[in-house]
């Protein structure tokens, strides 16, 4: 016997078990309908919502989940994708911010301690790193074009 046969076995099974049970209980209650009409909406309310359940059962959507999305470099570390990130809203803002300024400016700080000892604040680290480095990066803020960027890199690569 197959699948489908017995299932609908057990529903015809089901259905005549409430059609039963449904008029029973009404007399047991003292309602005291009239059985036939009860045992046939009885028959046709479980017959009609097995089919409606029949016909609205779906098959579940199977999710394959994409490939995470490359952003930034290829092959670049998470901090090298951050670096990128802000050097590229830098340059799509529509109004500058200080933010690509105070990271350089803090990479600068940052190599200025590892290799020398000295702080970018310090009269010696200001005489490490340029009095026109330190200009560019100090005022008011402005938009900063690629190469003043690369200038400046280039200066903390060289320190």
């Amino acid at each position: 016997m197959t699948a489908s046969r017995r299932s609908w076995r057990r529903r015809a099974l089901l259905i005549a078990a409430a059609a039963v049970v449904v008029p029973v209980g009404c007399a047991l209650m003292k309602f005291d309908p009239d059985p036939v009409p009860v045992v046939l909406v009885t028959l046709l309310v479980g017959i009609g919502g097995f089919v409606v359940l029949d016909a609205v059962r779906q098959v579940p959507a199977v999710w394959t989940p994409l490939p995470p999305a490359v952003s930034g470099a290829e092959g670049a570390d998470a901090r090298t994708q951050n670096y990128l990130r802000h050097l590229e809203n830098h340059l799509s803002a529509r109004t500058p911010d200080r933010g690509l300024r105070d990271r350089i400016r803090r990479l600068a700080d940052g190599t200025l301690q590892a290799r020398h000892g000295v702080r970018l604040d310090s009269e010696a680290g200001r005489a490490l790193i340029g009095e026109q480095w330190c200009a560019a990066t100090e005022g008011p803020v402005e938009r900063m074009r690629p190469r003043e960027i690369d200038r400046l890199i280039r200066t903390i690569e060289e320190l």
